[in-house]
C-alpha cells in the first residue's frame, strides 16, 4: 500500500467490495503472536514512511507506549465492535482481539527499545 502510494497510485475505499481472508493462524495464541510481530514491524515502517503514516505524540517512546497499551488495546477493541454492524454477535471474540491489540503494543515497545534511535522525534501508533 505504501509503495503504491509512493508510485502515485490513488487508493480508494469501496464499501461494496467484500474480501474473504483465510488466515493460517487458527488458534488464539497464533493470532496474538502474529500481532506482536506486526507491532514490531510497524515501528520500522512508521519510521521509514513517516510522511505517509502520521502518528500520535503519546506513543513516541517505549515507556509511554507500555503504560498506555492497556487503554490503547481496549479502545481499539471497542472501536472494532462499534464500527461494524452485527459485530456484537461475535462478542465472545473480544478477549482475543484485546489480547492481540495488547500484543501489538508490546511488540512495538520491544522494537522501540531495540531501535531507540528511531524514536527521536518520530511517533508510532497501532494500526
Amino acid at each position: 500500500m505504501l509503495r503504491a502510494r509512493r508510485m502515485g497510485f490513488a487508493l480508494r475505499f469501496c464499501p461494496d467490495v467484500r474480501v474473504w481472508h483465510r488466515s493460517q493462524r487458527t488458534t488464539p495464541r497464533a493470532v496474538i503472536a502474529k500481532a506482536g510481530r506486526a507491532g514490531g514491524f510497524s515501528i520500522v515502517n512508521r519510521h521509514r514512511h513517516r510522511d505517509l503514516l502520521p502518528s500520535t505524540p503519546l506513543l513516541r517512546n517505549r515507556w509511554s507506549l507500555l503504560l498506555s497499551s492497556p487503554l490503547i488495546a481496549l479502545g481499539v477493541t471497542l472501536l472494532a465492535f462499534a464500527r461494524h454492524r452485527g459485530a456484537w454477535r461475535r462478542a465472545h471474540t473480544a478477549p482475543v482481539i484485546f489480547a492481540a491489540k495488547l500484543a501489538w503494543c508490546l511488540g512495538a515497545a520491544r522494537r522501540l527499545s531495540q531501535l531507540g534511535h528511531l524514536t527521536q522525534g518520530h511517533a508510532c501508533s497501532p494500526g
